[in-house]
């Protein structure tokens, strides 16, 4: 298996998950289903979450999922439900991916 697909599935599950809990309080209708879509991605990311930790630590696994995630609902957040990106909070997400290439260069048990 490979470890960053795991990681990565992980990644777009969690996004899903939350575009599905912000998107609940939004709608109408469909509030139930709405909350068990979330709750199913959030399942399924924490399945692929934990497969990945058989390959990678969970230093460098946990790092990824959370700073890949936080990349990623800002910018689902930013193009499907228009919020706002500033400036500063894009230069927090330019150094988020630096540390990111940093970190994903290691961290594979071996």
């Amino acid at each position: 298996m490979n470890p960053y697909g795991l990681l990565i599935g992980a990644i777009t599950l969690n996004i899903a998950a939350n575009f599905f809990m912000k998107k609940m309080h939004i709608i109408d209708t469909g509030y139930w289903q709405v909350l068990i879509y979330a709750l199913v991605s959030l399942g399924a990311s924490f399945v692929c979450y934990s497969l990945s930790l058989k390959y990678i630590t969970v230093s460098t696994g946990y790092m990824l999922l959370t700073g890949g995630s936080l990349i990623g609902i800002t910018l689902m957040s930013t193009i499907l439900l228009g919020e706002t990106l500033s400036l500063r909070l894009g230069l927090g997400l330019l150094i988020i991916v630096i540390g990111l290439v940093v970190v994903s260069t290691g961290g594979v048990k071996g």
